[in-house]
């Protein structure tokens, strides 16, 4: 199975990269086009668009794949060049994972707007799982790293606005894991790691994202309708494309990785068939009903597979 846009460091990412280029490139575009588009509808309407059959067998495949990941309380047994990195991969992807069940439920009570935070932290750790998968326990002494440098600053400001650090051992343990600048302390950044691990589509994603996040025009135009040119105010933003499908591609996508790190890689069939007999359909399905061009590699089931 070939992927598009991972780093080639290591055979894993050479040989099986994500194949959501199409479905990422739509999400984008969709959720782009429909922010500004998009009619005055009430929070009502925002909640009926949910019942949408297509929008609902989307929700049925995210159940699937949330129920995935974690094995409950037993370390899955990764492999020899990740061992140094178990805890970090579990942690950033629980956290992946729960930011996608917040989504959804923000989603569910009309706040998909407010959720643009969420959906770049969504972004922005399956890119560093990504990296993770790519470059195993090497990750971990940059991490380390890292984290030490945020704790010096973290207790600089503290210092600086006059607080009472309540556990002032915990940020001098983290400083004192400081050692020497290592070259690979630049995928501390997360458009270098994007570039070097992730995808054009995953630096898309979070630029759109950030835009609706940080005080800026993008950030107040939900909020506002132009009635014969005169801004108008409104109460609750303008509704969203659905969060079910850009949801499900993200979790199918860190499942995908996580597995790749895992011995024996147990989910790998299970995953690859719902890529191709379930979510990839649905994706077409989508951009046919949004009137958007279908690729001809998305189209052609064969140019995915090496195998």
């Amino acid at each position: 199975m070939s992927y598009d846009g991972i780093h080639d460091k290591s055979s894993w990412a050479s040989s099986k990269q994500f194949p959501v280029s199409f479905a990422c490139r739509f999400l984008a575009l969709m959720r782009s086009s429909q922010r500004r588009r998009c009619s005055r509808k009430s929070r009502a309407t925002i909640g009926r668009m949910r019942t949408d059959p297509l929008e609902q067998r989307f929700d049925r495949i995210l159940e699937v794949l949330l129920a995935m990941y974690p094995y409950g309380r037993t370390w899955p047994r990764f492999k020899k060049t990740h061992a140094e990195v178990t805890h970090i991969a579990h942690g950033w992807y629980v956290r992946f994972k729960r930011d996608v069940q917040s989504t959804m439920l923000l989603a569910e009570h009309g706040f998909a707007e407010e959720a643009s935070p969420l959906r770049r932290s969504i972004v922005e750790h399956v890119v560093a799982l990504r990296w993770l998968a790519a470059c195993g326990s090497e990750v971990a002494d940059v991490v380390r790293r890292g984290n030490a440098n945020a704790a010096g600053r973290k207790q600089a400001a503290f210092e600086g606005a006059g607080w009472t650090i309540l556990n002032p051992e915990a940020l001098t343990d983290a400083i004192d894991q400081m050692d020497d600048p290592d070259e690979r302390d630049r995928y501390l950044n997360f458009k270098q790691r994007a570039q070097d691990f992730g995808g054009a589509h995953h630096w898309a994603d979070y630029l759109n994202e950030i835009s609706h996040v940080h005080p800026c025009w993008e950030s107040a135009f939900p909020y506002i309708d132009e009635v014969n040119g005169t801004p108008t105010p409104r109460s609750e933003p303008k509704p969203m494309p659905s969060q079910a499908i850009f949801c499900t591609v993200r979790l199918h996508e860190a499942l995908y990785v996580l597995d790749s790190m895992v011995e024996g890689e147990p989910q790998h069939r299970r995953l690859e068939d719902l890529w191709f007999n379930r979510i990839r359909p649905l994706v077409i399905e989508r951009r046919k009903a949004e009137g958007l061009d279908i690729p001809a590699d998305l189209l052609d089931k064969g140019s995915q597979s090496s195998e």
